[in-house]
C-alpha cells in the first residue's frame, strides 16, 4: 500500500487526546528529518487512520512494514547521530497511527455482540431464520473471518478502545523511555495497573477482615 492510497481515506474525529496531539506534535517539531530518511521511510504527517475499521488491517501492515524498515536502519547508528533522531521521529508519527488504527479496530470489536453463540445483528425475523452457517459465527469465528485476527489481539484492541486513558498513558510513558507507544507497551501498562488494583482490594479487604474481627472481639468483651 502507498502513501497515496492511504491518503485517499476518511478522517476519524473519535478521539480527541489533548496530551498526546501535543506530545506528537512535540516529537515531530524536535529534529528536521534528514531527505535519505525521507525517501527510505516517506513522510507520514498526513497520513490519516481510515473511518471504516475493515480498512484498518492493511493500514497497520503498511506501518508495520516501515516501523520494521526503521528499525533496521537504527541498529546500525549510534543514538547520537543526527540520522538516528530523524528516523525515531518518524517511527514515533508511524507508530502512533498504529496505535490509532488499533484502538479503532477494538471500537469495532467492542460492537460485535452474539447472542447464544449467534451474532445478534444476523437475528431475523421468525420467518427469516438464520442459516446453520449464520449460526456458527461466533464473536472469535467473526474477527477471525473478516479481520483474520487471533482473539487475543482481538481482545487487546478492545482493551485499548475502553480504557479510555490508556493511549494517552502509553504515549507518556513511550516518551519518558525514549521508547515508542505500542500496543505491547499498552498491554504491559493496562497488566500494571490491574495488579495494582488487585493488590490495592486485597489490601482493602485484609483490613476490612481485621476490623470486623477487632469489633467482634470488642464486642465478646463488653457482653461479659
Amino acid at each position: 500500500m502507498t502513501n497515496t492510497n492511504i491518503n485517499n481515506q476518511t478522517s476519524s474525529n473519535d478521539i480527541a487526546i489533548v496530551e498526546w496531539e501535543v506530545i506528537s506534535a512535540s516529537v515531530e517539531n524536535s529534529t528536521p528529518c534528514s531527505s535519505n530518511a525521507l525517501t527510505v521511510l516517506g513522510t507520514p504527517n498526513n497520513l490519516i487512520v481510515p473511518e471504516k475499521a475493515e480498512d484498518c488491517p492493511p493500514f497497520i501492515a503498511f506501518c508495520d512494514g516501515i516501523l520494521k524498515t526503521a528499525a533496521n536502519m537504527l541498529k546500525r547508528l549510534n543514538n547520537e547521530d543526527k540520522q538516528y533522531f530523524a528516523i525515531m521521529r518518524l517511527s514515533w508519527q508511524y507508530a502512533l497511527l498504529r496505535l490509532k488504527a488499533q484502538r479503532k479496530m477494538g471500537k469495532r470489536f467492542s460492537e460485535i455482540e452474539c447472542l447464544q453463540g449467534m451474532r445478534s445483528d444476523l437475528i431475523k425475523p421468525e420467518e427469516e431464520l438464520p442459516t446453520p452457517e449464520e449460526k456458527k459465527l461466533t464473536k472469535e469465528k467473526i474477527i477471525k473471518q473478516q479481520y483474520n485476527l487471533s482473539a487475543k489481539t482481538a481482545w487487546q484492541y478492545e482493551l485499548l478502545y475502553k480504557h479510555k486513558a490508556l493511549l494517552n498513558k502509553t504515549v507518556k510513558k513511550a516518551k519518558k523511555d525514549d521508547d515508542l507507544p505500542t500496543l505491547g507497551l499498552a498491554m504491559k501498562i493496562y497488566e500494571e495497573e490491574k495488579k495494582k488494583a488487585s493488590d490495592e482490594y486485597k489490601e482493602k479487604q485484609k483490613n476490612q477482615a481485621k476490623h470486623e474481627e477487632n469489633q467482634l472481639k470488642l464486642k465478646a468483651i463488653l457482653n461479659r
